[in-house]
């Protein structure tokens, strides 16, 4: 699926503009990425964060290298959890149910506000 068909597939399925689509699936990425330090949900889909490791040395104990100390940097990454109910429809082939999107409760503070602004401005179908 191309992102042109995402905004397509979201605008048909909560029957509104692509344009409302567009800025409702644009809105939710700048919400995940601006919080993902402190772990962001993505509603129905899993939660990503960041994890940060330290920088660390080690000593190789195989092959040429072997009794080399090596400096490894610290290492930024970002993961994600897939949530299991999303997990399980995709296995099972099936519709995510309903009640696995509940975005009020799921979210806290910053997130919910701005999601709700973007429920609140885009949701009507209005531009």
């Amino acid at each position: 699926m191309t992102t042109k068909e995402m905004i397509a597939a979201v605008a048909e399925r909560a029957d509104v503009s692509l344009d409302v689509a567009r800025q409702v699936l644009k809105a939710q990425s700048k919400i995940v990425s601006s919080r993902a330090a402190e772990s962001a949900p993505v509603p129905g889909i899993g939660v990503a964060w960041i994890e940060k490791s330290p920088a660390t040395t080690l000593v190789m104990r195989f092959g040429p290298k072997a009794g080399q100390t090596i400096a490894l940097p610290a290492k930024t990454r970002v993961k994600f959890q897939v949530a299991a109910p999303f997990r399980k429809s995709v296995r099972d082939g099936t519709s995510l149910p309903a009640e696995a999107i509940d975005t009020e409760e799921e979210l806290e503070g910053e997130s919910a506000e701005l999601l709700f602004h973007v429920e609140h401005d885009f949701g009507s179908g209005a531009v």
